[in-house]
């Protein structure tokens, strides 16, 4: 029964690609042409332009991979409590990251001052600046001895936070 649950499982992983967009119509031609014109009209930007343009896309990774990955160390060294200075200093790293992540949003956030996602952006902003406060006492509350608990209770609220905040990002860049 496992067995038979386990290849169901690979099943829905593997084919839900293709499942996707099942209900959709999708006219080839039509996004062939666009992506031609895209393509001829693609002109390759300076290094200099392309590392600085839209720093907060790039930033933005980090402290989102390194508090994901803070909070596996965390969970592990209930197990094994070798990893708990591992999570403090991820969670350290993820954490100094976030200064240039909130500045170079704000830097960002005024190329949608008169869009219509504005509303979005300040969403998203609002969760961010809650999600770097959440990141910072989660680091705090880490680094007191016998409030492992509650800081994985600050960092499972903040892995949320995280999720929802970048899902809002998401929706900004594409």
């Amino acid at each position: 029964m496992k067995v038979l649950f386990f290849l169901l499982l690979l099943k829905g992983f593997f084919l839900y690609p293709l499942y996707a967009h099942e209900k959709e119509k999708h006219k080839i031609e039509k996004k062939s042409e666009e992506i031609k014109e895209k393509v001829e009209s693609f002109s390759m930007p300076s290094f200099k332009e392309a590392i600085f343009e839209h720093l907060h896309n790039k930033l933005i990774h980090f402290p989102i991979a390194l508090c994901f990955l803070s909070f596996l160390f965390l969970i592990i060294s209930f197990k094994y409590p070798e990893f708990e200075k591992s999570a403090r200093i991820t969670l350290l790293i993820s954490a100094f990251f976030t200064i240039p992540v909130y500045f170079s949003g704000e830097n960002q956030i005024k190329n949608f001052e008169k869009d219509v996602n504005k509303w979005l952006a300040e969403t998203h902003e609002q969760l961010g600046i809650f999600t770097i406060i959440s990141i910072w006492l989660w680091l705090f509350v880490s680094n007191i001895k016998g409030m492992k608990k509650i800081a994985l209770f600050i960092g499972i609220l903040t892995v949320i936070l995280i999720s929802i905040t970048a899902f809002y990002g998401g929706i900004l860049a594409h």
